[in-house]
């Protein structure tokens, strides 16, 4: 491939494994979406998809927050939501997955949807379904954090920085 070919691609989606660097944010998203198109795979073939499996394939890549909500249209969801839409690059620093809970049917990691797991995730979480809570799950698979408000970014990423993964992590960047 020439220099031109080379500067025609989204600088976003290259990557230039001979010098053994890659764009981080395109990395994780493509992790993200493969994750993901798996898990949707996984459904559509009727295999049993549910919360372990899901939460297991995150499991060690990514911290994770889940929102449980009884409807869309709730006024705690429509506020986290808000909350998280301002510091999306924070989020994707810290390696964050946002799975969103939506009772009755519906399940959306990072904007792909899901169905048929809402219930395995109030199960596995103790989440009825009338009833809005954060959780926020370690890349350990540990339960960091639960509320039943909107959790504000500066109490995910304090709670996170502190961490000593997270604490490992800052210092190899």
């Amino acid at each position: 491939m020439n220099n031109d070919e080379q500067d025609s691609i989204n600088p976003d989606l290259r990557v230039c494994c001979a010098g053994g660097t890659f764009q981080r944010q395109a990395l994780l998203n493509c992790m993200r979406f493969v994750s993901f198109m798996v898990l949707i795979l996984l459904t559509a073939n009727s295999v049993a998809m549910d919360a372990n499996k899901v939460m297991q394939s995150l499991l060690h890549d990514h911290r994770v927050l889940i929102i449980f909500t009884p409807a869309a249209d709730q006024e705690h969801y429509a506020a986290q939501n808000t909350i998280l839409a301002q510091q999306r690059a924070g989020l994707d620093e810290r390696d964050m997955v946002i799975i969103r809970v939506v009772a009755p049917d519906t399940v959306t990691m990072d904007g792909d949807r899901a169905v048929n797991m809402v219930n395995s995730f109030q199960e596995r979480y103790a989440v009825k379904p009338d009833q809005f809570r954060t959780v926020l799950v370690g890349k350990d698979g540990s339960v960091k954090l639960e509320q039943s408000t909107p959790v504000t970014t500066d109490t995910l990423f304090n709670l996170i920085d502190a961490m000593p993964m997270r604490q490992y992590e800052m210092l190899k960047q």
